[in-house]
Parts: C-alpha cells; sequence; structure tokens
C-alpha cells in the first residue's frame, strides 16, 4: 500500500516474508518502468523499518514503487518484485500571508529564501508574475495591480509544477466605500441605505441601537473592515427586512447585551438577497444562528471559513421554519461549545412557495463539535426535494443522529470522520438515515487542545486526506 504524505513524501508497506530478512526499494518517474529505466532512488531497509517513508519527492508527479524481499546471506534466492503506482501532491511552500501585507491593490506574498521558482500566477484575472532572481534570495515577491475587496488564489509555480497556493482576500478599496468610524456612523449608514452600499469599518465595537442592539438593515449592504487584518465587532442582532441581502466578511458577531435573539433574523414575508457571511466570527448569541420563521425565500445563504461558538441555542442552530433557502452552504468552519440540546440544521416543510420543488444542503470541510445531543438531529431538513451533500467533516462527541422523519432525504456521505459519534454510523433509536459509505472514518482527530478552542488535528491521516475545517489541518 501506498499513501502520500505531507504533499511530497511517500509512506509504503506491505505484507513481511517469512523469508526476507531485508528489502529493496526502487522508486522510478512515470506511470510505468520502461526497459533499461535507472530508479530515481533506491533502499535497502531491514523489517522493521516497514512501513518505509520516502521524503523529498517532487510534486504532481507520477511514480512506480517497487519491492523485494531479500536475504542478506543470499541463503535464498531473491522474491519477485511487487510494485504500485502513485502521484504526490502539488507542493506547499507558501507561509501564510501576513495581514498587515495584505492592501486593496498589492500583496507581499513570501516562501522559504532560495527555493526555486519561475512565476506567480493568480486568479480571478490571470495576473501572471515573473519571479525573478532577487525574489529567490529573498523568498518573497510584491505583487501589484490587484482589485479591492476581491477573494484571490495564488500558485507558485516551476514550469508546469505547483510549488504552493495560498488564498488571500484584497481588503475594500476605501475610495469605493462609505468609511464608517462609530456606532452612530453605522446606524446612519445603515437607515439612509440605497442598496449595494459597501460600509468599510475602522477597527472597533459597533452597538446595535436601542437597548436590544439592532442592526435593522432594509437593503443590499456588504459590511467589511477597512483595514486588512482589521479587528471589528458587531455587538447586536441584525434584522433583514423584506429585500435586504446581506455580505459580511471578517467581522466578529457577538450577541453579548442583546436581547437574546439570533445572530440575523429574517424580519419579514417576502424575497430576500443573497447572504454571504466570510471568514467572520460569531459568539454569545442565545437562540442562534438565524432564524426564518416568515414566508421568506433566499436564493443562496453561505457561511465559509467562520468560527462559531458559545451559541448556547435555546431555539435550533440554522433554523429555516416558514421560509425557504433554495441553496444553503456551511463550508470550511468549526462549531464548538453550541447546539448541545437542539437541532443544528433545520429546514421545516410548508407550502408557502409550491413553484420550489427541491433545496441543496452542502455541509462540506467543518469540524464539528459537541453539538445536537442526545434526541436531537443533525441534518433536520424536511423541505420538499432536499438535496444534501456531507462531506469531509469531522463530528466530534455529538449524541444524536442525522434524522428521524420521513420527508428527509439521504444525504450524499463521501469521506467524514466520526469520532464519539455512534449516532450517525450505526442504526440508532429512531435514525432515518445514518452514513453508511465505504469512506467514512472513525479516527481520533487528536485535537491539540479542544477545551480551549484549538482543534489542530494531530491525526496525519485526516491531514493527508484533508478532512476537516482547513484551518485546523496545517
Amino acid at each position: 500500500t501506498t499513501r502520500v504524505s505531507n504533499k511530497t513524501n511517500l509512506i509504503v508497506s506491505w505484507t513481511l516474508s517469512n523469508n526476507a530478512d531485508q528489502y529493496v526499494i526502487e522508486l522510478y518517474t512515470g506511470k510505468t518502468i520502461e526497459e533499461g529505466a535507472t530508479p530515481v532512488k533506491t533502499y535497502t531497509i531491514d523489517s522493521k523499518e516497514v512501513p518505509y517513508t520516502i521524503s523529498g519527492l517532487d510534486g504532481e508527479t507520477d511514480y512506480v514503487v517497487r519491492v523485494k524481499g531479500i536475504m542478506s546471506d543470499k541463503s535464498r534466492e531473491d522474491s519477485k518484485w511487487c510494485s504500485a503506482t502513485f502521484k504526490t501532491d502539488a507542493e506547499q511552500i507558501f507561509y501564510a500571508v501576513v495581514p498587515e501585507e495584505i492592501e486593496a491593490t498589492q500583496v507581499i506574498l513570501r516562501w522559504p529564501a532560495g527555493e526555486y521558482a519561475q512565476t506567480i500566477v493568480l486568479t480571478p484575472g490571470d495576473i501572471i508574475y515573473n519571479v525573478t532572481s532577487e525574489d529567490i534570495t529573498a523568498g518573497s515577491a510584491t505583487i501589484t495591480g490587484l482589485s479591492g475587496e476581491t477573494s484571490y488564489t495564488a500558485k507558485l509555480m516551476n514550469g508546469n509544477k505547483t510549488r504552493g497556493t495560498i488564498t488571500f482576500t484584497t481588503p475594500v478599496d476605501t475610495g469605493d466605500a462609505i468609511l464608517i468610524e462609530n456606532s452612530e456612523g453605522l446606524i446612519n449608514a445603515l437607515t439612509n441605505l440605497e442598496g449595494g452600499e459597501t460600509l468599510a469599518l475602522l477597527d472597533g465595537t459597533y452597538l446595535g441601537a436601542d437597548a436590544s442592539l439592532n442592526f435593522n438593515i432594509t437593503k443590499t449592504v456588504s459590511i467589511v473592515t477597512a483595514r486588512s487584518g482589521g479587528k471589528v465587532t458587531l455587538n447586536g442582532h441584525i434584522r433583514l427586512k423584506t429585500g435586504a441581502g446581506l455580505s459580511v466578511t471578517n467581522i466578529i458577531l457577538d450577541g453579548t447585551g442583546g436581547s437574546g435573539d439570533q445572530a440575523i433574523i429574517f424580519e419579514d414575508a417576502g424575497a430576500n438577497g443573497i447572504i454571504n457571511v466570510e471568514g467572520c466570527e460569531i459568539k454569545n448569541y442565545v437562540k442562534g444562528v438565524f432564524y426564518m420563521n416568515k414566508a421568506t425565500l433566499v436564493d443562496k445563504m453561505t457561511f465559509n471559513n467562520c468560527l462559531f461558538h458559545d451559541i448556547t441555542s435555546s431555539n435550533d442552530f440554522f433554523d429555516c421554519r416558514s421560509g425557504v433557502i433554495k441553496d444553503f452552504t456551511l463550508s470550511n468552519s468549526t462549531v464548538y461549545n453550541s447546539c448541545a440540546s437542539r437541532e443544528f440544521v433545520r429546514m421545516d416543510k410548508n407550502t408557502n412557495f409550491p413553484s420550489i420543488t427541491s433545496t441543496i444542503v452542502n455541509i462540506t470541510n467543518n469540524t464539528i463539535v459537541g453539538v445536537s445531543g442526545s434526541g436531537r438531529r443533525l441534518l433536520y431538513v424536511r423541505y420538499t426535494g432536499n438535496s444534501i451533500n456531507f462531506t469531509k467533516n469531522i463530528v466530534y462527541g455529538t449524541g444524536g443522529v442525522f434524522n428521524d422523519n420521513s420527508d428527509f432525504t439521504k444525504p450524499t456521505f463521501e469521506n467524514n470522520n466520526y469520532y464519539n459519534s455512534p449516532g450517525l454510523i450505526a442504526p440508532a433509536d429512531k435514525s432515518k438515515y445514518y452514513d453508511d459509505s465505504n469512506t467514512k472514518y472513525e479516527l481520533d482527530p487528536q485535537f491539540t487542545n479542544a477545551a480551549n478552542g484549538d482543534f489542530t488535528v494531530g491525526n496525519a491521516e485526516l491531514k493527508d486526506i484533508g478532512i476537516g475545517d482547513p484551518r485546523w489541518l496545517k
């Protein structure tokens, strides 16, 4: 068996032979061993060294590895060769981007000094930067000509081989945004929205209006930090009126001292705009993340790269009752110390929108800890025609089941890891479905310090496969 570890290392193992005390390993480039080919690496090892790790291979490269058993004293003939093929992953030598080095129109990208590359390719925009010898010596390059408030993917390339991939989001170009300095300025800007504005908030805590700490939104608006890596807190509850759409990026949403309601409440019946919550920390709410108890329609709602914690959920966590969300996504996020005694994702069956016959729920690459205890449901989705994709999630310490309702459509399960969550992987009381796929795992993720919110994964296999919130897999 072969397993690629840490992008460019190979862990190879095999069944030991009683008639061999050593093994020869040969490694070749390509998908087959051509006649007369010379191996790029050769090793002779003892039985106790199996499984064996071969390090420092080229990224994005096809290899053939073969093994034979031998007797060191030549008392027996060598065994036949046994071979396997594999392909290494793309390298990742980029360092994390320093927030202070991301500007609206440029960024500094860094990698180990002296490591060779030819170009840096950024998308969107198909920007190609030619790496200089000075860049290689310094291990850094300054890329200009970017656009504000844009998510970029940068690839460090050596020919057609990827040496590193990194994503970052440029801050708002405040030349096109309304700069907000304090709570009064924010409340006034929200009150006078025409629709489509971007509000760029300077660092600080912004209190909602009145004693309940409400941010009332009637039009479509984007709320972002004015400075890259800025620390901005909205203290209160976002209340969306009919027609309002919302994008919130890199903001802390804090319910401390508020009305005790959810972070986001849909106030009215009717159609709302797209909801996108990106890179946010959401904490200290009593009733959950959002609440939709009106005949409200949302085409798309996304929570990506978020941290949710200390949300007690006296209501359900993601809670849609009388409305419809046609496309709901939770991705690359972590939930902990929350929703222990309620449903995690709830979408009720209703007849308020008879023309809508299907909804999509995507739950991908999340770390979900301790939600929906005994008698509760992780995916309480009953809207007609629901389609659920549950992929590459770590679910840890969950005592409930996925669903116990006949309107629930069995999700597509793929490469999830369940630890101490028995009702999700085997028949349980009232359980409608469980993950019976052949791609599930039941490994201890070996969190660094779960009690203090550090869910860095220590299990090498989960890291290699890429299961869970990516922030914890480095």
